[in-house]
């Protein structure tokens, strides 16, 4: 999601270098900022995953996957249904006092799902981006629980 570009369908020739070039520049920033909250503590890189973890899920909502892809997000939300919830709660603490409305709001709130990027099925290969989106929710959600167990709920 963080490289559409990658899954662009139209001719090479119609892609903006600068766009591309920053796009790929994203995606190292990522990872490097995930090594450092790695190294930095436990406690760091869990927040960093909680919060991927809620971009993840709303740009997953956001372009609405279909077939396969719909099957295996509802899955992985059965599948991972308290571990949203235990995220949620860790959010709403570390963000401060919430309204009782905001309290009762799904994990990912409605703002951040209408920032995520809505990509054009017919220029992008959406279902592919979709596809290696949940399979890193997966991966998220091994390294939530893991740390889970070692710094305690």
């Amino acid at each position: 999601m963080y490289y559409p570009l990658a899954y662009y369908k139209g001719p090479d020739t119609s892609i903006d270098p600068l766009r591309e070039g920053r796009q790929k520049e994203v995606v190292s920033l990522i990872r490097i900022q995930f090594l450092k909250r790695f190294e930095s503590s436990a406690e760091a890189f869990e927040m960093s995953c909680e919060t991927l973890l809620q971009k993840l899920l709303a740009w997953v909502i956001r372009n609405k996957p279909e077939g396969e892809d719909l099957r295996r997000f509802e899955r992985w939300k059965v599948k991972h249904g308290e571990l949203m919830d235990y995220v949620h709660h860790r959010l709403q603490e570390l963000w401060g006092d919430e309204s009782e409305e905001e309290q009762d709001e799904d994990v990912v709130p409605a703002e951040l799902i209408e920032e995520a990027e809505d990509l054009p099925r017919d220029e992008y290969k959406v279902s592919e981006i979709l596809s290696e989106t949940i399979d890193d929710l997966y991966q998220l959600a091994e390294f939530l629980n893991e740390l889970k167990v070692q710094t305690g709920p």
